[in-house]
């Protein structure tokens, strides 16, 4: 019924009404003069005695795009701001019998930040009450929630009661939302006043201050005076207040050895000892049980600090055995040196095997080929124009399911596409652009970013699919200009 034009750069989803079609006119002069905001803008165009109604598609992403996993969070953003329109439309003498139910063209902003429908300001095409509740269920059971797939089964057994009705589903979400909101924003206040009660309780006045059991209060017996005799008594006086720490004393001097001279301290000769080692040769002054001749090894262990990090420790040090030279057969090739046979006669014997050679690069797309090796479900893309920004070298993109959406990480690290690029780079948008499988061809469809998408150096037009081949660029933001080519 409805058909996409591209005009002026514009997407513009177009349908013809006939001479004889009965149409609303307040509804047309409301949409006119003062849109709503729920209602996709419309122009009407009388050619050869035919109305053909245009509604542009404007920002936002089409509802048959939008991811079918999501949070609870994100659906019940996303329902409210889809069911709220059929309240409101009231108020502005409008009939949401006459809204358009396709999911191809109900377009909804960025972050489910609102919804937009195609209002046709004709009888003919008015759904009844069941085709909108049929709508809806429909709608329901697409989506798949990550954390409470049960809350969209309550919502599902709201549109199949005997009297069911949107408002309600949309008062059970209003309610629900609040519900959450202060479970999860509220509860400390709630709990506050209560724990200020608490503190603001008079607490029982602990018992005249008890003191603490009758200790029986002695006074303090002064320090036991040594019994003195005569003169002292007199002379001893009461002691002082505070009195000065006694002086630290003073470090022990060093002990003179029986080697050093008179007079002399040995500690210039004690540090250099400790520190170089005792020389094998300096001479001994006292008298010195023979000891049997130590061990080479042990030599190193009089080495003092720097004797240990410097000093005879070489003759520990095990000799290292010279490699073995294998001559190098093919220049080009890693040579491995010969492998010992295996002594295990069911195992196959491996001798004189050349390590692989490996690329430098990788080789994900072969360089000068249209397609490599062909899985219908994978697509790779390797980039070519990175303009300094950190994007990855190789992008493989899985379309299993039939579509994959590509855009970046929120500021809280979740993924919000089929593949998701750094959430540092700004100007790609959450949901930047999909590819879909046709057979054996493939479409790209920009989402609504904010900053677009173009394929071979061609501005693509939000919500429209373009054809797409192995070997064509895609450039990510028009003025950024990061490009990959499609292999």
């Amino acid at each position: 019924m409805l058909n996409d034009v591209v005009i002026a750069n514009k997407t513009y989803a177009k349908m013809n009404i006939s001479a004889n079609a009965q149409l609303d006119n307040i509804a047309i002069n409301v949409i006119r003069q003062d849109i709503p905001d729920f209602i996709l803008p419309m122009k009407m165009i009388n050619i050869d005695g035919e109305t053909e109604i245009r509604y542009e598609l404007g920002d936002g992403t089409r509802l048959t795009y939008l991811p079918e996993v999501m949070s609870k969070k994100d659906f019940m953003i996303l329902m409210e701001n889809m069911l709220r329109p059929f309240k409101t439309c009231n108020d502005w003498f409008l009939d949401y019998h006459k809204f358009y139910l396709d999911k191809n063209y109900i377009i909804v902003g960025r972050n489910n930040s609102g919804v937009r429908y195609i209002y046709i300001p004709d009888d003919e095409h008015a759904n009844s009450e069941e085709e909108v509740l049929e709508f809806f269920r429909d709608f329901l059971l697409s989506i798949n929630l990550t954390d409470d797939q049960v809350y969209i089964m309550n919502l599902y057994r709201l549109l199949r009661e005997k009297n069911a009705s949107l408002l309600n589903v949309l008062d059970y979400l209003v309610h629900d939302t609040v519900d959450s909101n202060i479970a999860a924003a509220g509860m400390n206040q709630n709990v506050a006043p209560v724990m200020q009660q608490r503190n603001m309780a008079p607490t029982p006045a602990p018992a005249p201050m008890q003191a603490p059991p009758p200790v029986k209060q002695q006074a303090p017996t002064p320090a036991p005076v040594p019994k003195t005799f005569g003169k002292q008594a007199a002379k001893s006086a009461p002691p002082k207040a505070a009195q000065a720490p006694a002086p630290a004393p003073a470090p022990a001097m060093p002990q003179v050895s029986q080697g050093a001279e008179f007079g002399k301290s040995d500690m210039q000769g004690a540090l250099i000892s400790n520190l170089f080692g005792e020389a094998d040769d300096a001479p001994v002054k006292k008298q010195a049980q023979p000891k049997a001749a130590p061990a080479p090894k042990e030599k190193s262990n009089k080495g003092g600090l720097f004797g240990g990090l410097f000093g005879s420790g070489k003759a520990n040090a095990p000799q290292q055995q010279p490699v073995q030279q294998v001559p190098m057969q093919n220049p080009g090739m890693a040579q491995v040196p010969p492998m010992p046979a295996v002594q295990n006669p069911g195992m196959m014997q491996v001798q004189n095997m050349p390590a692989p050679f490996f690329e430098t690069e990788d080789v994900t797309c072969i360089g000068g080929m249209e397609e490599p090796v062909q899985d219908g479900n994978l697509i790779s893309m390797q980039l070519e124009e990175d303009r300094g920004y950190q994007f990855p070298k190789y992008v493989e993109i899985d379309l299993s399911k039939g579509y994959a959406t590509v855009g970046r990480f929120d500021k809280a690290g979740n993924p919000q596409a089929d593949f998701n690029f750094e959430a540092s780079l700004s100007f790609v948008s959450r949901r930047h652009f999909r590819i879909e499988k046709a057979g054996d061809a493939y479409k790209i469809v920009d989402l609504g970013s904010g900053n677009g998408t173009m394929l071979n150096s061609q501005v693509l037009v939000p919500n429209m699919p373009y054809p797409m081949k192995r070997g064509d660029r895609i450039t990510i933001s028009k003025n950024h200009k990061v490009t990959y080519r499609v292999c």
